[in-house]
């Protein structure tokens, strides 16, 4: 049996190179929250980096950790002693959440699939080089491992920051001033002033 691979740059701490791991990938597609104002795509990304951050924190028996692909999107992987069903309840409830503050506008799914951790540049270990399949973006098991979020339940915990509290922080924000209104000090000109250390 072949598996997707998921090639990084550099492997995290106690992961090691060609073996098996378990991979979650969250992703969403916009129906119409996004096409208001740019700022919602702003939360919308750090709302989805700390959904993963949660995760870890959760998770850390299972010694969850993002790593990046070659292709700069975030998953997250977790050693064997993963238990998928309290994986997935809590990860229900924080996707719930964000529904609720994105007013049900935006279709979240995830995957959790199985694939193998490749160091980029590193050549295959002999014994899983015959299980290697296609990197795990192009791969049909994170097509067919797809589960999409159902909307429109109430969230059950306060794990983020809703949009309209992110945007009540962004407007009470100082307006950046570009020009400096105190006038500069000029540097002194004269020799004897300047010091000079050997």
């Amino acid at each position: 049996m072949k598996y997707p691979v998921l090639r990084t740059r550099f492997l995290p701490n106690l992961y090691k190179h060609c073996k098996k791991v378990q991979v979650l990938h969250v992703s969403y597609e916009d129906r119409g929250f996004l096409s208001f104002d740019e700022q919602r795509g702003i939360w919308l990304k750090e709302t989805r980096e700390k959904l993963y951050e949660q995760i870890e924190g959760n998770f850390t028996t299972c010694q969850a950790t993002r790593v990046f692909s070659l292709h700069r999107e975030t998953f997250v992987i977790f050693k064997d002693n993963l238990t998928k069903k309290l994986l997935t309840e809590f990860l229900e409830n924080l996707l719930t959440e964000i529904s609720y503050y994105c007013e049900d506008q935006v279709q979240f799914s995830y995957q959790l699939l199985t694939a193998v951790l490749f160091q980029d540049g590193c050549e295959p270990r002999m014994t899983m080089a015959n299980k290697l399949g296609m990197d795990i973006e192009d791969s049909d098991e994170i097509k067919q491992s797809t589960v999409l979020h159902k909307p429109g339940k109430p969230p059950r915990g306060k794990y983020f920051k809703s949009w309209k509290d992110y945007e009540q922080q962004i407007s009470k924000r100082p307006a950046v001033r570009t020009s400096n209104s105190q006038p500069q000090k000029e540097a002194s000109t004269d020799m004897d002033s300047y010091m000079y250390y050997i």
